[in-house]
């Protein structure tokens, strides 16, 4: 679940994070980042009441209004109209260009082939060791083989970043940067 607090309003929601990030003006922060998600209308609704797909707009929110230089998203597309789709590939190119990274899970391969500058694809963990340039594209050393099957090695002695990532966690999908 979003994590959002559901007796609060979709406002409030994300002031507590601009407050929580120690930005000078919060209330501004705020309002800029509900008026970029397109959310305005709906600010003063309790964020339990609202749907899905504006629920994820305010999570969204919440997440950037501080403007980390790193963003963790755990499926950010997901329950997004094809409006907020757009509006969030938009906006992924805007922190790209300001030099932020975001790094995401996606079972939507499409839409990460499309926004991300690196793939790490967990659902065919064997293109992973064929393409070695996608390793170092990532800068990143590639798991070993298990030569008796065709899956690869993660186990806890394993020098890859991915390592910490148990394959069972992940049903499928991907991380994209």
């Amino acid at each position: 679940e979003l994590a959002l607090y559901p007796e609060l309003s979709a406002r409030a929601n994300v002031l507590f994070a601009a407050r929580m990030g120690g930005l000078s003006d919060p209330a501004g922060a705020t309002e800029d980042a509900l008026r970029r998600i397109g959310v305005l209308r709906q600010a003063e609704m309790r964020a339990g009441c609202l749907s899905r797909g504006i629920r994820q707009r305010v999570a969204l929110a919440r997440a950037f209004v501080h403007a980390p230089p790193i963003m963790l998203l755990d499926e950010p597309f997901t329950s997004l109209d094809a409006g907020g789709s757009e509006w969030l590939v938009e906006w992924f190119a805007e922190q790209r260009s300001s030099g932020r990274a975001i790094v995401w899970t996606t079972h939507d391969h499409e839409q990460s082939g499309r926004v991300a500058t690196r793939n790490l694809d967990y659902i065919h963990p064997e293109r992973v060791t064929q393409r070695p340039q996608l390793l170092d594209a990532l800068n990143i050393q590639g798991p070993r083989a298990n030569p008796d099957s065709k899956r690869l090695n993660h186990g806890h002695h394993s020098s890859h970043p991915a390592s910490r990532f148990s394959p069972r966690s992940m049903t499928g999908g991907g991380l994209a940067v």
